[in-house]
């Protein structure tokens, strides 16, 4: 019996507004949200992350950082078609940014 190996490949992903961008599809995971990822790269601009991923499970993406490797999935955006629904999950996803954002504030800066 042999054993098959399943392809890892590395690419490089970008850092958006929107989410991550890689071949295409949007990725997300909470440690983006948490560090604000897409909020800076609307203030300061759209950057590059090294990624290693599995062409035959397109769906997640291994981030690799200098303290680890973090997963994210995709988010199918794409597929609403409805523009308000679609306004209206960006809103909540800001939303919950800035939320998390006032909350990592407030931990920072206990009031006297």
């Amino acid at each position: 019996m042999t054993k098959k190996t399943e392809l890892i490949e590395f690419g490089m992903a970008t850092v958006t507004p929107s989410g991550l961008k890689f071949q295409g599809r949007m990725f997300t995971n909470t440690k983006m949200i948490k560090n604000q990822w897409f909020l800076m790269s609307q203030l300061y601009g759209e950057w590059e992350v090294p990624v290693i991923f599995k062409p035959a499970a397109p769906d997640s993406i291994a981030i690799l950082d200098i303290k680890g490797v973090e997963v994210a999935s995709t988010v199918v955006v794409s597929q609403i078609s409805d523009l308000d629904v679609k306004e209206a999950y960006f809103e909540a996803f800001n939303n919950l940014k800035t939320r998390l954002a006032l909350q990592r504030n407030s931990l920072h800066d206990p009031e006297d």
